[in-house]
Formats: C-alpha cells, sequence, structure tokens
C-alpha cells in the first residue's frame, strides 16, 4: 500500500506527467469554443419565457396601475405610450420572439429564418395588440366601454 501511494504521489509531482496534463489541458482550452443562444434551442425557449414572464407582468401591473388611477382619482389612462409601458411592452415581445425561435428549432426550421419568422409573428401581433389596449383604454377614459364580442 505504501508503495502504491508512493508511486502515485511520485508520478503527481512528476513534471513529465504534469507537463503532459498541462498540455493537454491547454488543448482542450483552447478547442472549445461557446455556443451562441441561437444555437440552443431550449436555452433560448427558457429565457425567452422567462423575459416574456417579467416583462408581461411588468406591463400587466402597470395597466392596473393606470385602471386603479382613473377609478379613485378619476385620472386618464392616456398616454398609452410613456416610457414604462413601452419598455415592458417591448420587453414582452422580444421574449416572446426568443421562446418562438427555440420553439421553431426544436421542429428543425433554420435559426435565422425561425428568428426571423418569430420576430415578424411578434412584431406584427405586437402593434395588433397594442391598438387593442390603446381603443380599451380610450373607451375607459370616456367612459363607455364596448363589449368583447364588438371586437371580433
Amino acid at each position: 500500500m505504501k508503495r502504491l501511494i508512493n508511486f502515485l504521489i511520485g508520478s503527481i509531482t512528476d513534471k513529465r506527467a504534469l507537463s503532459l496534463v498541462n498540455s493537454n489541458l491547454d488543448e482542450s482550452i483552447a478547442e472549445y469554443v461557446p455556443e451562441p443562444i441561437i444555437h440552443n434551442p431550449i436555452l433560448m425557449i427558457g429565457v425567452g419565457a422567462l423575459v416574456t414572464v417579467i416583462f408581461g407582468v411588468s406591463f400587466a401591473r402597470l395597466m392596473q396601475k393606470k385602471l386603479i388611477n382613473w377609478e379613485q382619482e378619476k385620472i386618464s389612462p392616456l398616454p398609452l405610450g410613456s416610457w414604462q409601458t413601452s419598455i415592458s411592452w417591448a420587453g414582452a415581445l422580444m421574449g416572446l420572439t426568443l421562446f418562438s425561435t427555440g420553439t421553431l428549432q426544436i421542429v428543425d426550421f433554420d435559426p435565422l429564418k425561425s428568428l426571423f419568422f418569430s420576430l415578424t409573428f411578434a412584431i406584427l401581433s405586437g402593434v395588433i395588440m397594442w391598438r387593442v389596449i390603446n381603443d380599451l383604454m380610450i373607451q375607459v377614459a370616456k367612459g363607455e366601454v364596448k363589449e368583447f364580442d364588438d371586437y371580433f
């Protein structure tokens, strides 16, 4: 047993063994190139979902504050496009873009094509929903809210 321990300690302190380990380590570190997030769909879906939830909850909270201020103090919920609402809305759409891109990559779409499609989808749906929310806030400010079925 003592011979085995001396052999192990001797081979660890052996200069040749250490140089071999160091050269292999240097080669493996030099060969490691981190993969960009666009090539990892699972990570992209997770990050996208997290960003969407964080910014979406922030946007919902801002809208809730506007409606509470209108109800209690008769402060108009307009203009809708303040910097807080714009940033939270854009952040939610950015997260939706990442989530959709990762999902499309899982079903074997090209990363750049899925990013382009997801970005187009997010912008179109974001502009449409922004107009609907803006129209709803205008109706709230006037005091005449339409029924939900009137939108469709």
